[in-house]
Parts: structure tokens; C-alpha cells; sequence
């Protein structure tokens, strides 16, 4: 696991803590990948869960906020997502819904912007910003329905915008360049890698991956077992040698292999 002190703000979780303490820089960010100026933000939340029904999957959104007369959703992807428009479909969905669902009607949606920060190239075409909107293939004309989704390639060849350049070379590299927003960003990325509940917070996050990872290897391998035992009984092999093999093949004990042997006839009577 990468040490917190080594920690890059495209990290997701040094991504959303530096967010959830400044708002300021996530309006200065905001209003510099999208062009608007953004005059307050409000409901600045990290790490939000969203869904069009409770029982349906979930996403995360790294950060989401109101400001003026627009939602914003802001996510830092590092690893190649292959299918990232769906997501973006996905994102949009289930925050339209999730206004509804509080009461409000389709005329008081509020505008959405969709931004991806990727670490990569999503789409291949090498821009540094990939800019979408609706529109009429047979007229030209945009729909407006107030979604705008916008994808930055922070590897992409650079553009006119100096200051847009500077915030996605830093954040591919680390390396801070004489940038007011650049230098205010990692200077709030040490305050949150000195920080002891942070640090904390961290651990906690990096140890419950590693034991569901783990957990699922066992889950894994256990079903590996399963299928072996399946295909020995199907040889008509007689339980004795079957025991025999997997105990030998998988290196588990007799006792364990009975206890597998029972979870896959419970499964089987489910």
C-alpha cells in the first residue's frame, strides 16, 4: 500500500479530503475547467453516494456541490475505466432522480456538470479536454436540458489555457509550478498529509480493502475447490479419493476440506 506522506492529490482519497476542507479551491477548480464563475458553493460533500434506487447498484462521486444555479459532480479517475460513458449516463441519472425524489419537479432540475478528471486518455483523441452536449443530428441545434459533461485528459496535448495546463501537469507529475492555484492545492494536500485523523482515516480505509481483497481470493479459491470436487464426483469417483486429491491438489486439511464440502451442498440445496 503507497505511504500517506507519498500520497499525489489524484489520489482518490487526498483528492477528497484536500476537497472536503477548502471549498475555496474546489470553486477556483470548478470555475477554471468550466469556464463559469461560480460566486458561492454550498452542500460540499466528499465521497457521495448516489443511486436511482436503494436496492439498485451505488456510485461514488468524489465530490459534489450546488453552486448559484448548478449541481456540480467532480471525480478523480486514475485507473483506465473501460466504459466511462456509461458511468457518465449512469452519474446523470441517478442526481436527476435523486432531486426528484426529494420533492422537487422536472422544471426545478437544477443544471448538472459531469466532470472526469482522468489520468489517462479515455477517448484516445489526445485533447486535453473533452467537452459534451446534446444535440440534434438533423438540426445542429443543442438540447437544452442543462447536463454538460466535461472529461480532461491531464496527458493530452496542451491548449491556450495556460492556467487549465499548469493544474493538470501538476496533477499528473505532483510537480507545482508558479500557480497560485497550484501552490494553494498542495499546500492544503500537506496540511491533510501531516494530519493525524486523515492519516488515520486512511489506514483504516487501506487495511478494510486489503481484507476484503483478500476475502475475496478466498471466496475465490474456495469456488475453485467447489468446481474441482464437482468434476471428481462426476467421474464417480468414490468420496475417500476425492478427499484425497483436493486436500493434496489445494493443500488444505481433511477438516477443512469437509467444511467446503458442506458449504457446496448447502449452496447446492439453495
Amino acid at each position: 500500500m503507497i505511504k500517506f506522506e507519498n500520497l499525489m492529490f489524484k489520489n482518490d482519497f487526498l483528492f477528497s479530503a484536500v476537497c472536503n476542507e477548502n471549498p475555496e479551491i474546489v470553486r477556483k477548480m470548478t470555475e477554471l475547467i468550466t469556464g463559469r464563475k461560480i460566486t458561492k458553493i454550498h452542500n460540499l460533500r466528499q465521497q457521495d453516494w448516489v443511486t436511482a434506487d436503494p436496492i439498485l447498484k451505488k456510485v461514488r462521486l468524489d465530490v459534489t456541490f450546488e453552486g448559484d444555479d448548478a449541481i456540480y459532480c467532480v471525480e478523480m479517475q486514475v485507473s483506465t475505466e473501460k466504459e466511462i460513458e456509461k458511468r457518465i449516463r449512469y452519474y446523470q441519472s441517478a442526481k436527476d432522480i435523486e432531486q426528484i425524489n426529494d420533492g422537487g419537479r422536472y422544471e426545478e432540475l437544477q443544471s448538472l456538470y459531469i466532470i472526469f478528471i482522468c489520468d489517462y486518455d479515455p477517448f484516445g483523441d489526445g485533447l486535453q479536454k473533452y467537452s459534451f452536449h446534446n444535440r440534434c443530428e438533423e438540426t445542429g441545434e443543442y438540447l437544452e436540458d442543462g447536463r454538460d459533461i466535461i472529461v480532461l485528459n491531464t496527458r493530452g496535448e496542451e491548449t491556450e489555457d495556460e492556467s487549465l495546463n499548469t493544474l493538470l501537469d501538476y496533477i499528473r507529475t505532483g510537480e507545482v509550478k508558479e500557480n497560485d492555484l497550484t501552490q494553494e492545492i498542495e499546500e492544503a494536500s500537506e496540511r491533510v498529509r501531516y494530519n493525524k485523523d486523515w492519516r488515520e482515516g486512511f489506514m483504516t480505509i487501506g487495511e478494510k480493502m486489503e481484507r476484503l481483497a483478500r476475502e475475496a481470493r478466498e471466496q475465490e479459491r474456495i469456488h475453485g475447490i467447489f468446481k474441482a470436487i464437482q468434476l471428481l464426483q462426476k467421474l464417480n469417483l468414490d468420496d475417500e479419493r476425492i478427499c484425497k486429491m483436493i486436500t493434496e491438489q489445494y493443500e488444505i486439511s481433511p477438516e477443512e476440506y469437509q467444511e467446503i464440502l458442506k458449504l457446496s451442498q448447502d449452496s447446492d440445496q439453495r
